[in-house]
């Protein structure tokens, strides 16, 4: 707590201190540090408004006000999942400043979350996967890049932060696997098969002659035309093109490629717990949810097919 005569340090300034805690000590990755600081701005900007006034120190961060703060997003029409995610931000930073003695009371605490409506995974069919991979021209070396890329994400359900910051000495095509640096820097070796083997191996080989140069293993596998690494972001923009010329606009994003591998692997009667190492899950419970996608193509199927699926037995 202050001293007597001490100025109150102000909410910002305790985010930025948020920050590199998290940095620092909890190994955070970018992508996690970027969330963080656009949910805490998006509430000091609703204390601002709610108080008015600019110097919002961390005695405005109430009960209350994060009440408040999630009801507006609620009015919205924000998701219930996006609402929990910036609720769980909170949670983080309010035991950060009772730790730091900024606050006497966690206002968090017994703050309830909505509930987030249970969404079956996008994925795509065998045969949009089939079209999919047939699209790029690999008579280019952007075509040729873009059509390993895509086979790289079905064959192994990497995540695009995972293919994004993967280098020539994570291939260890000696044991046949991939070595993938995963969330909160956790390491996990996915195998391959001899096919995407291959094609890692002619790709590099074709990659080191159109840039007249040695790869070096260091290097990243999947560059731009300049050379330099992709963004998340400029990545997803390649395979967002292609998915949505081989599959319906609304599951044409990069994380659909990783829950095609998964439910590709359980309906071929794969084991649950090794998809969850392949896919890097903490929990069983994040990979279960790949057997209610299989469930309710079951019946689907069985709806359609069946001749008194819609009659009593």
């Amino acid at each position: 707590m202050m001293s007597p005569g001490e100025h109150p340090i102000l909410l910002v300034d305790w985010i930025d201190r948020f920050l590199r805690y998290q940095q620092i000590e909890r190994s955070a990755s970018p992508r996690t540090l970027e969330a963080y600081q656009n949910d805490l701005q998006q509430l000091v900007e609703h204390l601002v408004l709610q108080h008015r006034c600019e110097q919002i120190t961390a005695a405005c961060f109430t009960k209350g006000a994060i009440r408040g703060y999630l009801a507006g997003l609620v009015h919205r029409r924000y998701e219930a999942a996006s609402v929990r995610r910036k609720l769980a931000t909170l949670r983080s930073f309010a035991r950060f400043l009772a730790r730091e003695n900024a606050l006497s009371v966690n206002p968090c605490l017994n703050l309830a979350a909505p509930k987030a409506a249970k969404r079956l995974p996008d994925f795509l069919t065998v045969q949009e996967i089939d079209v999919l991979l047939q699209l790029p021209d690999d008579s280019t070396p952007a075509g040729e890049r873009d059509r390993v890329l895509l086979k790289l994400f079905y064959a192994t359900g990497v995540r695009i932060s995972e293919a994004v910051q993967l280098r020539v000495s994570d291939i260890h095509f000696h044991d046949g696997v991939l070595r993938v640096l995963g969330k909160r820097n956790r390491v996990r070796m996915i195998p391959m098969g001899q096919g995407m083997q291959k094609e890692l191996a002619r790709f590099l080989r074709q990659r080191s002659q159109w840039e007249n140069r040695i790869i070096k293993p260091h290097e990243r596998v999947f560059v731009r035309a300049d050379g330099q690494p992709y963004s998340r972001q400029q990545m997803a923009a390649i395979l967002r093109a292609y998915m949505r010329q081989a599959a319906d606009p609304s599951k044409a994003h990069p994380h659909a490629l990783r829950h095609s591998f998964a439910t590709h692997l359980l309906d071929a009667g794969a084991d649950i717990v090794a998809v969850k190492e392949l896919l890097g899950h903490a929990s069983l419970s994040t990979t279960q949810i790949y057997t209610h996608v299989s469930a309710e193509r079951l019946k689907k199927v069985y709806r359609l097919a069946h001749p008194r699926a819609d009659k009593e037995t």
